[in-house]
């Protein structure tokens, strides 16, 4: 700048900063002349303010973030309805029978996976996984938190020097940039718990020792993924990264919020909805980083997102009670589904919600649903604990070894101590509010339709605790399009109905399908059986049709449309309490005669078969006395068929039923 008699600071802004500079010069009859240059051209000046000055004053330099976050209307109508029916739940004077569950439990499902880990420890530290024999992705940090909290809690002293040895190792390949498989994403906040918890049962030279290797790091170049996100998959990556970020700054590791800031202010744009959802898409990669951010707000940020953060992960904890399905697991949706660490989260997202509500005793009754829900969805993760202490990472019970419906980014290691991970946080969470009385969930006795906006493109309904979970579109790899599952209360999960099942699965699986099979219509062209699993370019889009909400029923259609919009499968629900209604109906562009009803069944689940049985036109799915039937017209010729083919939950068959006029009832016994 010629003309002035001060320095400028060098402006320098990232990605989705702007950086303003404010200062005062004296200017002489020469006036003043403002060069703006930058060694790769590429500066913008957004805004440029020439005012009078009242004598001298400091140079000063700030940075603001766009703001991508959704204004958030807590009297939206899906918000409202929602909150209606929890708070409906909560005033209900009948009491129901107690979980018997308590934070012990948590603690419990923590000392099982690390003790069982404990025995793949290397001697420099790190956590191998059994199957792969190497280091694999955030095992050893997660393993580091959950043995820092046994020993902090004074469950098991013994655990000091494994703790210390998987922290020394996590600190150091991270700050390497050499996390295991490139996975220094997720490690700040799983070892800024660990390192929160150690930090009595440490030497001081040690911990700021490490303290010292992790602030030589510089946030925005040591990460994989984008800051602020990528539209796409792997966005949640960043929330994890800053949330953790976030416990560095709390730690006194980092002296300034920039990273934090900057992710934030670009991730808000992920929770653009009614609902409260992170939309990155999958149904765990919603709950995952709500949680992460959750804990962030717990452990004191106060940022320039602090007030729109809390909007809609409060928002968020209601919409998932009534992603819980009446079994107590997570809704199935996408990529990860029936990973028990998705399951887990929900007992984390609910606890957290307690730690807040809990405070003030007007919000005790409603507090007590998150509660009772939070206890149901461990129950049904422990439900697939092993004998060896340690959890099976998908909802079946086929000996690890198998890795049985595995992602390929799945392992035994780290999906269970990131299960271990979820858990620890939880038992944190739970610590003042075990008292709270247990009430209602709308997952055991709600009545609700709930469809989510894309790229969920979900449709849940519940009456009384008997719900369908359907996929208005489909999803290659994962599942078809339609229902995707069918659930009641106190019911076994193996004798339900199952997800489709796709020829292109993404999972692992032993007999993997050759077929593409959904439940619902299928029809003959020429020697091919088809449907809508096989043939989803053939539908445009699926429209949800409400029909009626009331105390007895919730009925709904689902029109599939065709490539030129005009109906092609149409099926009409009515959900009761214990009985779920399916009538069918196709396009005249179906002209054959030739259709049929077809479902999939769990036969075994790795460990234990289910028992099919076939009476008229009756077919029964049971365990130990308790299961489903399924109904069909008098007259239909019903089988099953030949073929068995591996799912995430164990190995199935599918009925096959020509039905004079396509209608199926489905009931709990």
């Amino acid at each position: 700048m010629d003309g002035a008699n001060i320095d400028i600071p060098l402006i320098s802004g990232r990605r989705f900063e702007f950086v303003i500079t404010e200062f005062a010069v004296s200017v002489g009859d020469a006036g003043l002349r403002l060069l703006f240059d930058s060694p790769r051209n590429n500066w913008i000046v957004n805004h440029l303010r020439v005012e009078h000055a009242d004598g001298d004053m400091p140079v000063t330099q700030r940075i603001t973030y766009p703001d991508a976050w959704p204004t958030i209307d807590e009297s939206n109508p899906e918000f409202s309805h929602l909150h209606k029916v929890v708070l409906d739940l909560a005033e209900r004077g009948s009491t129901v029978i107690p979980t018997g569950s308590t934070r012990a439990d948590y603690i419990d499902g923590v000392r099982g996976i690390v003790h069982f880990f404990r025995q793949f420890q290397s001697k420099n530290g790190a956590i191998f996984d059994p199957n792969k024999k190497e280091e694999f992705q955030y095992s050893t940090p997660a393993y580091a938190y959950c043995s820092a909290l046994l020993l902090s809690e004074g469950i098991d002293p013994d655990i000091r020097e494994s703790a210390i040895r998987a922290i020394d190792w996590a600190v150091t390949s991270f700050c390497r940039g050499e996390a295991a498989t490139k996975h220094e994403d997720f490690f700040p906040f799983l070892l800024g718990q660990a390192l929160r918890l150690i930090e009595p049962n440490v030497e001081a030279d040690q911990l700021a020792a490490w303290k010292n290797l992790l602030r030589s790091t510089n946030p925005f170049r040591i990460y994989r993924h984008k800051v602020g996100g990528r539209d796409g998959p792997g966005s949640n990556w960043n929330c994890k990264a800053l949330a953790g970020e976030y416990l560095f700054y709390a730690a006194g590791i980092r002296d300034n919020l920039d990273f934090v800031e900057t992710s934030l202010s670009m991730q808000g744009r992920f929770f653009n909805n009614p609902y409260g959802l992170y939309t990155e898409g999958p149904s765990v990669y919603d709950i995952f980083p709500r949680c992460w951010l959750g804990e962030m707000l717990f452990r004191g940020y106060k940022g320039a997102f602090a007030g729109k953060l809390e909007k809609v992960l409060r928002l968020g904890e209601l919409t998932s009670l009534f992603l819980q399905m009446p079994d107590g697991a997570l809704y199935s949706g996408g990529r990860s589904s029936h990973h028990l660490w998705g399951d887990a989260l929900q007992t984390l997202c609910f606890e957290a919600a307690c730690r807040h509500l809990v405070a003030d005793p007007a919000n005790h009754a409603l507090a007590g649903v998150f509660k009772r829900a939070a206890r149901r969805a461990y129950a049904a993760v422990e439900a697939c604990r092993h004998d060896s202490g340690e959890f099976s990472v998908v909802r079946n019970r086929a000996p690890y070894t198998q890795q049985h419906g595995y992602e390929r980014y799945s392992s035994h290691s780290q999906y269970n101590l990131l299960l271990g991970a979820i858990l620890s946080l939880a038992y944190e969470a739970a610590e003042n509010s075990e008292a709270l009385e247990e009430k209602h969930t709308p997952a055991e006795a709600g009545r609700y339709l709930l469809e989510l906006p894309k790229p969920f493109r979900r449709v849940i309904a519940n009456c009384n605790g008997t719900a369908v979970n359907i996929a208005l579109a489909h999803s290659p790899g994962q599942y078809p399009i339609g229902l995707q599952g069918a659930a009641q209360v106190d019911i076994p999960f193996e004798t339900s109905l199952l997800d489709g099942i796709l020829s292109d699965s993404a999972y692992g699986v032993p007999e993997m399908p050759t077929v593409s099979l959904g439940t619902g219509l299928s029809w003959r062209e020429g020697e091919e059986w088809c449907s809508l699993a096989s043939r989803p370019k053939s539908i445009s889009r699926a429209l949800l049709i409400p029909k009626s909400e009331d105390d007895e029923v919730v009925a709904f259609q689902i029109d599939y449309r065709d490539l030129d919009d005009k109906t092609f499968i149409l099926e009409d629900y009515e959900v009761r309490s214990g009985e779920i209604r399916i009538d069918y109906s196709r396009s005249p562009v179906i002209s054959t005669n030739d259709v049929r009803l077809q479902w999939n069944l769990l036969e075994y689940d790795g460990a234990d078969a289910v028992d099919i049985q076939i009476e008229k036109n009756v077919v029964r799915s049971s365990r130990d006395g308790q299961g489903m039937t399924f109904h069909l017209p008098e007259g239909s010729e019903i089988s099953l068929d030949e073929r068995r083919f591996g799912t995430r939950n164990g190995f199935s068959r599918t009925v096959v039923a020509q039905a004079p006029c396509p209608w199926m009832v489905i009931q709990s016994y």
